[in-house]
């Protein structure tokens, strides 16, 4: 089965025969132009045009010619560009950096924090009141490890993954995390926060080490999580289990 971004299901749009004559004669050889256009809404299709799509057919007076285009995406080159890479460094199938994974599972002290994702600061320099860019607006008392560890796991889903290395884009406004841990104890600080707008996460270590993530498909298990943390907080116990959209 081809992958789901290796090809584009496209039709030919034909404006006009160019031959010498206006219209065609048997053995005249002449040129079709049109644009490739995705089938479900005969919309162009911006690589498959440029460079010009050319094709040949052979027709008689009376054929009926009826044709499928299926076009290589660029986006898919991409995708197995970056999996022959990580293949080749025994990093394929992606998985929770094994850096990360370490300092969140051993650190010796967690946090978490509910964020105002409306409110970001041009100066993150301010780790008291701002998770990176995003405004501290409370803090969860003597959070359950237990609760926090339970994600672990789901973070070595190499699902998770898959969505940044594919090249989807989702149109959901923008990176809006409501939530954020915060582990401490071993290593430099990491910082883990969830944006339950768009279902992606945002891991990021203070040398650097950063990696991101869709929890789209997990989603059940982060929604339970942010009801367990915050009881009380109207807006995420209104957080509705859904499946993938």
């Amino acid at each position: 089965m081809a992958h789901p971004l290796a090809f584009a299901l496209a039709v030919a749009a034909l404006v006009g025969w160019q031959g010498a004559n206006a219209q065609p004669k048997a053995g005249e050889t002449g040129v079709i132009e049109g644009a490739v256009l995705r089938a479900v809404d005969a919309s162009p299709i911006p690589f498959a045009n440029d460079p010009v799509f050319t094709d040949t057919v052979h027709v008689v007076a009376g054929d009926t010619l009826r044709r499928t285009t299926r076009v290589p995406s660029p986006g898919h080159e991409r995708f197995l560009a970056i999996r022959d890479s990580l293949r080749a460094r025994g990093r394929w199938p992606p998985s929770l950096d094994s850096t990360l994974h370490v300092r969140m599972r051993d650190a010796q002290a967690v946090r978490v924090f509910r964020l105002d994702p409306e409110t970001q600061s041009s100066a993150p320099d301010d780790p008291i009141h701002y998770i990176r860019f995003w405004r501290i607006a409370g803090e969860v008392k003597r959070p359950s490890r237990a609760v926090i560890d339970s994600l672990l796991p789901t973070f070595m889903r190499s699902e998770l993954y898959m969505l940044g290395i594919e090249g989807d884009m989702k149109k959901c406004g923008g990176f809006q995390p409501g939530i954020a841990v915060r582990y401490a104890g071993t290593g430099p600080t990491t910082d883990l926060l969830l944006c339950y707008k768009c279902d992606e996460f945002w891991i990021e270590s203070r040398d650097g080490v950063r990696q991101t993530g869709d929890f789209e498909g997990e989603q059940p298990a982060f929604v339970r999580f942010a009801k367990a943390m915050f009881p009380d907080d109207a807006a995420i116990q209104k957080l509705e289990i859904r499946g993938r959209r």
